[in-house]
């Protein structure tokens, strides 16, 4: 109701149900349906409104297995990616209108990229398949700050709002808890 009225209107930047001002949401949800309604014909329909959490929760098995593949093997991410795919919570939102598999694929992103900018991804040798485990390209705190999280944080806020801050700010906690208890400070 409100991507296809943001169609009829052209006002995309405050969205609106039935005339009135909707400001429960931002707006980003409602912008990725207009765009699929744009893909599949013009008018919202139940798949153009489906289709931005289904492509959100591919999108988050890719990540997934790419970020699982890059720190152990791939029979690791294979796994992780297809207890994933195949969860009942996934596959129940990734055919659903709701805000939850967006907002799960901009954080997913967003705090595998601070993962890796903060720690470093070890070197891929290219003849053994494996990884150099003594050679790692940690990033320094400014590069990893713009390397990792503002995209996805934001995309993630103009999805879900404060909850994207809270979802971060916890995932940020419990990695610095881990790691400082693991002596790696």
């Amino acid at each position: 109701l409100i991507a296809q009225e943001m169609l009829v209107t052209g006002e995309y930047l405050v969205p609106h149900a039935n005339g009135d001002l909707y400001s429960e949401k931002p707006p980003l949800f409602f912008w990725l349906v207009c765009a699929a309604t744009r893909l599949t014909g013009g008018t919202v329909t139940e798949t153009s409104a489906r289709l931005p959490s289904a492509i959100c929760a591919l999108g988050v098995i890719v990540v997934l297995g790419l970020f699982v593949r890059r720190l152990f093997d791939r029979e690791t991410a294979l796994l992780a990616a297809t207890i994933f795919a195949t969860s009942m919570v996934t596959i129940g939102l990734s055919h659903a209108v709701f805000l939850d598999m967006p907002f799960t694929f901009f954080i997913t992103s967003c705090l595998c990229a601070l993962y890796a900018g903060y720690v470093g991804w070890p070197r891929a040798t290219p003849a053994g398949g494996g990884t150099d485990a003594a050679a790692p390209s940690p990033m320094t705190p400014r590069e990893a700050a713009i390397a990792a999280s503002p995209q996805g944080a934001g995309l993630g806020w103009m999805c879900l709002g404060f909850a994207a801050l809270v979802a971060i700010f916890i995932a940020v906690w419990q990695f610095r808890v881990a790691h400082a208890h693991l002596g790696n400070t």
